[in-house]
């Protein structure tokens, strides 16, 4: 067994180096001899089970339907005005218009939003809340779902390419099953800003295996997604693969996504210039969403 961190280990599945030919079994990648680097991960991937779920199932465990998922973004400044834009969003969460709220942490930090999600598991705690860590790598990610226990985990760089072997993702879903977290996991897919590597169709049919929800988006913040991109996710994804947009959805645009998407992550088109959240806007969105 191989500690990642003091509370994430790998079992490693023992492996010859191409340059020395030792059989490596304290290391998941690097020679213990000559410390060559191997290009895959060997792993004894508790996450392959996972791999074959529905992914469509999880996702209604978590919001009871598969389509017309609202998430509000929550990008805020300090504890306070979390909170106070949570109070806002929660009535509306009562009443099954959202579905649930979004915390990032790029006007903020992870220490800020642990405060946040010990608040509202006092106070509602049947409030689905899903957090995304800013720019993080897998680990400090997995060490934020081990100590948290947030109910989803959106992270841009999924890492999925179109190689055989998919060593960051497999590690992301082989910790998430070995810490017995039953959270969502959004994958970004095609996601603004990320350097796309490799053939796009196939990355988009391999997405299945290493996510709950394909998450992709426009070019930047705020930015509605090309038709044609999200056309081509929609027809190219595994069928049972929910797809989310995180950028750029308005009311006047929703009618041109709908029929390619099941879940909204939206926050620009719904705050005010204080990145508060705007329920006027957002009144406009739901009534646009359920009329489409």
């Amino acid at each position: 067994m191989y500690k990642i961190t003091n509370n994430l280990s790998l079992e490693i599945k023992p492996w010859n180096c191409k340059i020395c030919t030792f059989l490596n079994t304290e290391h998941y990648y690097k020679c213990s001899v000559c410390g060559n680097e191997s290009d895959f991960f060997s792993i004894v991937n508790k996450g392959k089970k996972y791999k074959d779920y529905n992914k469509k199932s999880r996702v209604r465990r978590h919001f009871k339907t598969t389509s017309k998922v609202l998430l509000p973004v929550l990008s805020c400044y300090s504890y306070k005005q979390f909170i106070s834009n949570i109070k806002k969003l929660y009535p509306l969460y009562q009443e099954k218009m959202i579905n649930g709220v979004w915390l990032l942490t790029n006007n903020t930090n992870s220490n800020t939003i642990e405060k946040v999600i010990i608040w509202v598991r006092k106070n509602f705690s049947d409030l689905w809340i899903g957090v995304n860590l800013i720019g993080e790598n897998i680990i400090t990610i997995l060490e934020f779902i081990n100590k948290n226990r947030p109910d989803g985990i959106w992270n841009d760089r999924s890492s999925v390419n179109d190689e055989k072997y998919q060593n960051v993702p497999n590690i992301m879903i082989d910790q998430i099953k070995r810490l017995k977290w039953s959270g969502l996991y959004f994958g970004g897919i095609l996601f603004k800003y990320v350097d796309v590597q490799g053939d796009k169709k196939n990355i988009v049919k391999k997405s299945s295996k290493y996510m709950d929800v394909l998450t992709t988006s426009g070019i930047g913040t705020g930015i509605p997604i090309e038709k044609k991109k999200l056309e081509f996710i929609y027809k190219t994804k595994h069928k049972n693969l929910p797809v989310a947009v995180a950028s750029g959805i308005t009311p006047e645009n929703i009618s041109d996504i709908i029929q390619y998407c099941n879940i909204f992550i939206v926050r620009s088109s719904i705050v005010d210039s204080n990145n508060n959240v705007s329920i006027s806007k957002l009144f406009k969105l739901i009534n646009a969403i359920k009329n489409n």
